[in-house]
């Protein structure tokens, strides 16, 4: 593009449209909804497919923003942990709300990759605490110069 794009939302701004229709035609083709929703009873269905669709729409474009901000904002590790965290969230959720079933393998995982997110977190922290420690000591006075120097002066 000759002049770039300045921000995150203005790429999804751009891409969304196209990402829309593509996808409506793709269901279309793979799901073929007109077979299910020709039956007369199936309203309540159609309302709770179509909120659960928008409610999950809108969870993932705010978890993609989020992660826009953690690009701008912080490190690569800092966006990979954010990435692993919103992963955790999305089993967590799938096992809460739709009842979706963790094998010992699985739960295994993702007790693991927590801990890991957690480990870092605590090593982060004490790094944190070791660095202000360090910069609160006093500076001994035999390394002191009693000289003062100025910038204008040769």
């Amino acid at each position: 593009m000759a002049p770039p794009l300045k921000s995150t939302l203005v790429t999804m701004k751009l891409l969304a449209p196209s990402m829309f229709w593509s996808m409506i035609v793709i269901s279309m083709i793979v799901e073929r909804p007109w077979v299910t929703l020709r039956k007369e009873d199936n309203t309540d269905e159609l309302l709770r497919v179509f909120g659960l669709g928008l409610i999950g729409g809108i969870f993932a474009v705010f978890m993609i923003l989020c992660e826009f901000y953690l690009i701008l904002r912080a490190s690569a590790i800092i966006l990979m942990i954010g990435g692993v965290i919103k992963e955790l969230t999305t089993i967590m959720i799938g096992v809460s709300f739709f009842g979706d079933k963790l094998n010992l393998i699985n739960t295994t995982g993702v007790g693991i990759v927590f801990s890991g997110v957690l480990l870092y977190k605590v090593v982060f922290h004490m790094e944190k605490k070791a660095g202000q420690e360090q910069s609160m000591e006093a500076v001994p006075t035999d390394e002191v110069d009693d000289e003062l120097h100025f910038m204008d002066e040769d």
